[in-house]
């Protein structure tokens, strides 16, 4: 985790897939590990952040239409996921097309 002015970066270094994901949080003022989860203390508001495996983020996305996040996603699945990343993919890919009907 790195806590830089105007937002902080979450690395997960599990390899082969290293992840970075950037949460805009402006003036934090305390950072905090505990049990799995991040505490961030800014002045009036608490905020933990919580792991949310791959698949569970890519079913949220897609049902909230966010496709372009989905897709990346999809890309950072682990080699036995190849199905499961096959069949989003196409059901994604379907979707956008629709919308542009």
């Amino acid at each position: 985790m790195v806590l830089l002015p105007r937002f902080v970066e979450i690395r997960s270094l599990q390899a082969p897939y290293p992840l970075i994901q950037t949460v805009v949080l402006q003036n934090v003022r305390h950072l905090s590990h505990s049990n799995n989860s991040v505490i961030l203390a800014l002045d009036n508001f608490i905020h933990g952040l919580f792991p949310v495996p791959l698949r569970v983020q890519i079913v949220q996305l897609t049902a909230s239409d966010n496709f372009e996040e989905t897709l990346s996603l999809c890309k950072l699945l682990p080699p036995d996921d190849s199905s499961l990343r096959a069949t989003k993919e196409g059901s994604i890919h379907i979707r956008i097309r629709g919308s542009y009907d």
